[in-house]
């Protein structure tokens, strides 16, 4: 049994190592479903893409074939030129080939008669000496125009999806388009069109008047039937018209189709925009033609408004809350396909769920969620997103969303739930981003990293097992974390690594840093320059090089973590592309669409007239099966436009460490006969993979025995000291098999033939001792300086290497030094620290600092002045601090300021109040913001402080302000907060400047709740560790005694905190008179 979160820290606190989790070995017996899943029909997916060497060929290993013993034929031009062999990736590069041949792949021995030969992609553009590949498809572009009060507009391309919609094996692409006009003037709705890959228009289905809030316009493209073409699914309304031309009219009867006209039906938000009231269906859409087959209501229905939300009651906020869909391809019976509706994120959280039998909708059942107040409701606990996947290992789908799970019958699972230290749950809220994937390669289980946006969370990020719920570890922000990740970018650590954002320092599974920072990172762009403090992307993640380790992709950019050097290496940008989403800065779609299991990226470009699909042309050893015919990656990538998208993961572990991958365990239907795949003899097979990750970079000097593999320096050769680099015929020549191994390639020798074979990263290369030819890929080369044996070891010339492995080479002669690596820089800066560390075989001992002896701070009070005050309780004062602000210019700052997290208020100054000058604070912006004043001295013993606050009352719902007092180690002692509708509330044992917020909040007392100006006195005993306090506006006085606090030690610090939790938030507040002294002995 995994152990419950007890304690949430701002560093993260861990309960069990994931280690330790017993491995699941019962998961694997309990799928025993006889009957599997059918998938798609896909054909051979072939892309050829033209490049400076001849032409690289790439296609599908389907999951019905066997990735050990199934090798491919390759024509050009009708005439086959290569037979792979039955291991090899399902890649090739035609030295011979040019722009205008034709290509066809066909498994061995197959005729060629009925596979349709491709074209070669002709654009491409190259990075880092790498040509990347791309083919653009032209829109039928929606005719733009002007409004009827003559405002111009445009349609921006949006998300997509894919799905084979004609039964042709081949993918077909959906795109969503949304008009630039207002809801007041516009007279062109959002619209769904489908192309062929060719750019062919097959449909379009227009939205019609009735959906305004574009972000939500989600659509699912899957063969739901069986009948071999995908259906399309999404909400319709009235006035949506069908490709075929048919609008959906007036239903109910009411006279109206057009419920955007009335103002009072409209809930207009600043980034956001809803109907209140319309008629709202599900429909299914014919694939080929666009034309709509069936129709029903949508569930869970909207009404009553109410419903959806105990916090609000106005009738904006209830429709926002009401009006967020979610779109799920489940399983749910483990045999057919479903669509999942979920309606709601942020308060109540509803579902419904059909299958398609005989062409119309068929419900399976409709969840609603009515226990607001039950911690184990799934309540106010969803993403905006989703995946379905089978998490409890029954055969059948899950549907998960964040921190909540619904069971395949609809039953509610678990909502995540953390513990303080008394026992106390508290439920986790909704996010904007998670993953749900097998993140260890010891563990069976799938895990789920996740972040939340609810500011007072024990845990705004975290790592929980997507079977239970049961959370790991994690992080408390103290503020909306809208960012994470999880993905295997660092071989030297096991499993996946996490990251997000909110200053969220990456982690390994087991939740220890990889890393010292979270934006201290290098950013290293095409061109070789760096730039600093950079963050590791999250927004998306992509399979790209050819390892099995993920790029990141953020943007147009595609880039890779550099675990030696702690930097990001930019692999490719889309020139002249655009993304999607704001900041969130997503593609129209990322997916293995065609060739080998390494993932297309589709973008608009930036001038909106095409979208364009770059395809990687780095070779890669690994052989896949096409990850589309992964149930878990497929239904994910069918929903991938939901609101934030998300990148798919896999139903299985792949990564660094990867050692067995899964056979395909489904089925597809073939001219009319089930095909599965012929190596899985019982209900569960796998393939060996050999996953091999090498060093980055190998650093070598000229007559030197040591190396830099990496950041470690060693000996080239164990067993023979004289095996250096060495210059002949002025040709550097260096040791084949050292430099190839560290790189992760195997290497071979035949003794008989005196054959080097050089094999991985997607390259085979051959070479005979003592002659100058050879081949890489098969393809015939030659060197200038051939391959030789020099003290007992191979060598070759420098530049062959480089060749034969794919990496880049540099040559400093000042230095004698030699660079190999994956990416094209080279730290000349450093260059002679490295040939002198190789030389000596270390690196040159780090200098010696000692550290200081602290002297005693000096004891500021002992000199300062004072005033003597004696209370009303006769006690005497030492008062140091007496402040009105009178003698002091309107705007000025004084000592307060803001820090750098979570930033500072927009508004700190002096200000003219009712009855004299005050401290005015004053913000109205996104996200927490402070001010604070640190005293001159610190105060120990008893303090005494005493001060005027205008409270002022927060908007923005949840939102609320704080005045906190700490001590010089920014532990919070005291802390009151006011928020708009509640009583002025107390508490402690916070931190300041980003630190904790405080929790167990107790009301001051009975009608303290006004923009009243209260005087607050505090009395503290650091010796005691309690706190006094009296509370009054001239009518009302309110006492507070003996209130403990756990770390605080003096007084040396008072904050403004500003929480933003809901939009529209604004707070202004004063404080005046403010006195601070010590008891006097």
């Amino acid at each position: 049994m995994l152990k419950k979160l007890t304690a949430f820290l701002t560093a993260a606190v861990m309960v069990t190592s994931v280690a330790s989790i017993p491995v699941l070995t019962s998961y694997a017996d309990t799928n025993s479903t006889t009957e599997k899943r059918v998938m798609e029909k896909l054909d051979r997916g072939t892309v050829a893409v033209k490049k400076n060497d001849g032409v690289y060929l790439s296609w599908r290993l389907l999951g019905t074939e066997s990735l050990t013993n199934q090798a491919f034929d390759i024509y050009r031009d009708s005439e086959k030129i290569y037979t792979t062999g039955e291991h090899d990736a399902t890649c090739y590069t035609d030295s011979k080939g040019t722009a205008d041949n034709k290509y066809t792949v066909v498994p061995k021995g197959e005729a060629i008669d009925k596979t349709e030969a491709v074209d070669v992609w002709t654009t491409n553009t190259t990075y880092k000496g790498r040509s990347v590949a791309y083919k653009d498809i032209a829109f039928k572009v929606p005719d733009g125009g002007k409004t009827p009060t003559d405002e111009e507009y445009t349609y921006t391309a949006n998300d997509m999806s894919v799905g084979d919609l004609d039964g042709d094996g081949e993918y077909e692409i959906l795109l969503r388009r949304v008009p630039s006009m207002d809801v007041n003037t516009r007279t062109s709705y959002p619209v769904i069109e489908a192309y062929k890959t060719d750019g062919t228009h097959m449909w379009t289905i227009d939205i019609g008047p009735n959906e305004i809030n574009e972000v939500d316009i989600n659509f699912l493209a899957y063969d739901m039937d069986g009948d071999g073409k995908a259906e399309v699914i999404m909400r319709s309304f009235e006035g949506t018209t069908d490709g075929k031309g048919n609008t959906t009219g007036d239903t109910n009867g009411d006279g109206i189709t057009d419920y955007s006209k009335s103002e009072s039906n409209l809930a207009i938000f600043k980034d956001r925009q809803y109907i209140v009231s319309t008629p709202e269906f599900l429909s299914i859409y014919d694939g080929e033609t666009g034309e709509e087959t069936d129709r029903t209501d949508l569930k869970p229905s909207k009404e009553p408004l109410s419903d959806w939300s105990y916090r609000y009651s106005d009738t904006g906020r209830l429709t926002k809350r009401a009006s967020h869909y979610l779109f799920g391809l489940a399983y749910l019976d483990g045999v057919t396909p479903s669509v999942v509706m979920v309606r709601g994120a942020w308060d109540n959280v509803r579902a419904a769920a059909w299958h398609i039998e005989d062409g119309k909708f068929k419900e399976d059942w409709v969840h609603n969620t009515e226990n607001k107040d039950d911690v184990n409701s799934i309540w106010g606990a969803c993403n905006h997103n989703l995946v379905t996947v089978d998490v409890d290992f029954d055969g059948k789908d899950e549907i998960l969303s964040g921190p909540m799970a619904i069971d395949h019958d609809g039953s509610e699972m678990y909502a995540v739930k953390v513990y303080d230290n008394d026992g106390n749950a508290q439920k986790l809220a909704h996010g904007d981003a998670f993953d749900v994937a097998k993140t260890d390669p010891d563990f069976n289980g799938y895990m789920t990293w996740a972040c939340h946006e609810t500011s007072q969370l024990m845990a705004n990020i975290e790592y929980h097992d997507a079977r239970t719920g049961e959370v790991q570890w994690g992080y408390s922000k103290n503020k909306d974390t809208g960012r994470s990740r999880s993905a295997d970018i660092d071989p030297t650590h096991k499993g996946f690594e996490v990251w997000g954002s909110t200053a969220t320092i990456p982690a390994n599974i087991s939740g220890e840093n990889i890393a010292d920072t979270w934006n201290g990172f290098k950013f290293r762009k095409i061109d070789g320059t760096v730039d600093s403090d950079a963050t590791i992307p999250m927004n998306f993640k992509v399979y790209w090089d050819g390892d099995l380790l993920s790029e990141l992709l953020d943007g147009t950019t595609v880039s890779k973590y550099n675990w030696e050097d702690k930097s990001v290496d930019v692999l490719m940008t889309a020139d002249d592309c655009a993304s999607n989403s704001g900041t969130k800065a997503v593609p129209c779609i990322s997916a293995d669409l065609f060739g080998d299991w390494r993932e297309e990226i589709v973008w608009k470009t930036a001038d909106e007239k095409e979208i364009r699909i770059y395809s990687t042309s780095i070779p890669t050893s690994y052989k896949l099966n096409t990850l589309m015919h992964d149930s878990y990656y497929r239904a994910s990538v069918a929903v991938q436009n939901n609101h934030y998208n998300q990148p798919p993961n896999l139903s299985y572990y792949l990564g660094a460490e990867t050692t067995k991958v899964p056979m395909f365990e489904g089925y597809v239907i073939k001219d009319g006969k089930k095909i599965t795949n012929p190596d899985l003899t019982d209900s569960h097979g796998t393939y060996d993979i050999n996953a091999k990750t090498g060093a980055l970079s190998v650093k070598l000097a000229v007559d030197c025995a040591n190396a830099y593999v990496g950041n470690n320096i060693v000996q080239i050769d164990t067993e023979n000291s004289d095996v250096t680099p060495i210059i002949v015929d002025d040709r550097t020549l260096v040791p084949v098999r050292f430099i190839a191994e560290s790189l992760g390639m195997d290497v071979g020798y035949n003794d008989s033939t005196r054959t080097v074979t050089l094999s991985g990263n997607g390259y085979k290369v051959n070479m005979t001792l003592d002659k100058s030819e050879y081949t890489i890929n098969d393809i015939p080369l030659e060197m200038d300086v051939p391959a030789q044996v020099v003290n007992d070891r191979t060598l070759i010339p420098l530049r062959v290497i480089a060749e034969s492995i794919g990496k880049k080479v540099e040559w400093d002669a000042d230095n004698r030094l030699i660079y190999i690596g994956s990416v094209q820089f080279y730290d000349k800066a450093n260059a002679a620290k490295y040939a002198a560390a190789l030389k000596n075989g270390k690196e040159e001992d780090q200098e010696i600092i000692e550290t200081p002896v602290p002297t005693e701070e000096p004891d500021l009070l002992a000199t300062a002045d004072y005033t003597e005050y004696t209370d009303s309780n006769n006690v005497a004062w030492k008062m140091y601090i007496n402040e009105d602000y009178e003698k002091y210019n309107i705007g000025d700052k004084l000592e307060w300021a803001g820090t750098k997290k979570p930033g500072e208020l927009a508004n700190i100054a002096v200000a003219q109040g009712t009855n004299g000058k005050v401290m005015h604070f004053e913000d109205s912006t996104k996200g927490n913001r402070n001010a604070i004043y640190n005293l001159p001295y610190k105060m120990n013993g008893t303090v005494r402080i005493e001060l005027d606050w205008k409270v002022g009352e927060c908007t923005g719902g949840q939102s609320y302000g704080e005045l906190r007092f700490a001590d010089s180690s920014k532990n919070t002692f005291f802390a009151l907060k006011t928020q708009k509708g509640a009583e002025l509330q107390y508490s402690a044992n916070g931190g300041i400047a980003n630190g904790l917020l405080e929790k167990d909040w107790k009301d001051v007392g009975t009608g303290f709740n006004k923009d009243t100006v209260y005087n607050v006195v505090i009395e503290a005993d650091f010796d005691k560790k309690v706190c006094n306090a009296t509370i009054s506006d001239g009518s009302k006085t309110a006492k507070i005694t003996d209130m403990p606090f756990e770390n605080a030690t003096d007084f040396n610090a008072m904050e403004i905190l500003a929480v933003r939790v809901e939009k529209n938030f604004t707070w202004a507040t004063d404080i005046d008179n403010m006195k601070v002294g010590i008891k006097a002995n």
